[in-house]
């Protein structure tokens, strides 16, 4: 099984999940799925992979000047030592802080999950999956896109 077959079949998954009110399962499969185009996009630049988390790995992503990323992933206003503006990788950025950090963060205490989030399986679980969903597609895609063009940026 190739990557790409098995993204399909990840994807599949997810839906299928969110279809079944599996939200935390599609909301860790979007995540796997992040990880891992973000970890091909620092193996792109050769970045080591060391860092933790998503907003480690774009931050550090922003750090490299290049063509190919200004025209592929939109990122903008370049200010002598990083990207101020993380174009296409803005929106896996939002989700994370908007959906998946108070989430996971607030999930090993239940008062603070309750006062936080709410109850167990509500509209903000649903969206961390949809929205994971949705960016990790996005992701996904666009990496497949900077990976057949890149050489005519480089």
């Amino acid at each position: 099984m190739n990557k790409g077959e098995w993204y399909k079949f990840l994807f599949k998954q997810a839906d299928e999940a969110i279809v079944n009110g599996y939200f935390f399962e599609a909301a860790f499969i979007s995540y796997g799925i992040i990880e891992d185009r973000l970890n091909s996009l620092m193996d792109i630049y050769t970045i080591p992979i060391g860092r933790k988390g998503v907003a480690a790995k774009i931050k550090a992503l922003a750090k490299v000047r290049s063509t190919a990323a200004e025209n592929l992933l939109q990122f903008k206003s370049w200010d002598g030592g990083k990207y101020k503006n993380h174009g296409g990788l803005s929106e896996t950025l939002a989700w994370g802080e908007l959906y998946r950090n108070p989430m996971q963060h607030h999930l090993g205490d239940p008062r603070n999950y309750k006062s936080t989030i709410g109850d167990f399986h509500n509209q903000n679980t649903k969206d961390l999956a949809v929205e994971g969903v949705r960016v990790a597609r996005e992701l996904s895609s666009t990496l497949m896109r900077y990976k057949k063009h890149r050489h005519k940026f480089q």
